[in-house]
């Protein structure tokens, strides 16, 4: 599932390395969830492929 980070965490993002994902700068303070009702809202493209999929749909 997609995940939006807000840019506050911008540095923090880039500094991760290698494996280290988003994820462990979230914490159950600095998250919510939310419920996006339109399939298409909640597409992840992660990679060229995945958008190109997507166009080509």
């Amino acid at each position: 599932m997609p995940v939006l980070m807000p840019g506050a965490l911008r540095q923090e993002l880039l500094a991760l390395r290698y494996e280290q994902g988003g994820k462990s700068l979230m914490t159950d303070d600095n998250t919510i969830d939310l419920v996006i009702p339109r399939p298409e809202e909640r597409l992840d493209i992660d990679t060229a492929e995945d958008y190109e999929k997507l166009i080509r749909e």
